[in-house]
């Protein structure tokens, strides 16, 4: 099944995808974003401090990707984009907000490895969190592509992902609740209202401690392998 899916995702999700189509092992993702989670939490080095750079952090762990990256993705990798366009040509974040339009733009080819490095460093982008100047890919502004389409599905049938409790496939669920979620919408997505996706809403911002974040990876780890085992989808060796 994975030797020929396709893989389709906004901000982390299209970097996971990206890294998953180019051979990349997951241990190597992991210490990424924790080495990035444990540099917020120096207290020389706050999220917001103007030498704490999100997009050098995430180019840093885009190293690993080959050379060829983005002909093993072309094709199979598409990824969400939300198209920052305003009324100004002034490309600061703060002056830029009040004329914010956009709209959701799916991109699946890139011509170097380098074109796909940006494209996903755009699709990472969050105004302000990220920085004071919106990055561009072919010579246009993008920010994340969550704000518009947080879990693109471009073909059927697929197994969508999602670290907060919702409507995918592969979510967190809370077993022992009797009553149905309430719903909100963000980026063409459905999410419970509930304290824990709220909790991890704050978390995405602001990391909390190494081992909340374990913690987090485990419950990932075994939330696929239960949806995987319930669907007959693992192998003899796995199934134990």
């Amino acid at each position: 099944m994975l030797k020929q899916a396709v893989v389709a995702g906004a901000s982390i999700g299209a970097v996971i995808g990206a890294s998953f189509l180019n051979g990349v092992p997951l241990s190597v993702l992991k210490r990424t974003v924790m080495e990035a989670a444990a540099k917020s939490q120096n207290p020389a080095l706050k999220i917001l401090h103007p030498s704490y750079s999100i997009e050098e952090l995430l180019k840093a762990g885009l190293n690993e990707l080959p050379q060829d990256a983005h002909l093993k993705a072309n094709g199979r990798l598409f990824v969400s984009l939300t198209k920052y366009g305003t009324r100004s040509e002034n490309s600061r974040v703060l002056d830029r907000l009040s004329s914010f339009e956009s709209k959701n733009v799916m991109v699946s080819n890139w011509v170097s490895r380098e074109e796909l490095v940006q494209c996903l460093v755009c699709s990472c982008f969050i105004p302000a969190f990220s920085g004071l100047r919106v990055p561009r890919f072919r010579g246009e502004l993008y920010i994340d592509g969550g704000f518009t389409n947080n879990l693109p599905v471009v073909q059927e049938p697929s197994i969508t992902i999602s670290p907060f409790t919702g409507h995918a496939d592969i979510s967190p669920r809370d077993p022992t609740r009797d009553s149905p979620y309430k719903y909100f919408s963000v980026g063409n997505d459905q999410y419970a209202l509930t304290f824990d996706n709220l909790w991890k809403l704050a978390q995405s911002m602001v990391p909390t401690d190494m081992d909340e974040l374990e913690d987090l990876y485990r419950r990932g780890y075994w939330d696929t392998y239960n949806f995987l085992k319930g669907k007959g989808m693992l192998s003899s060796h796995h199934s134990t």
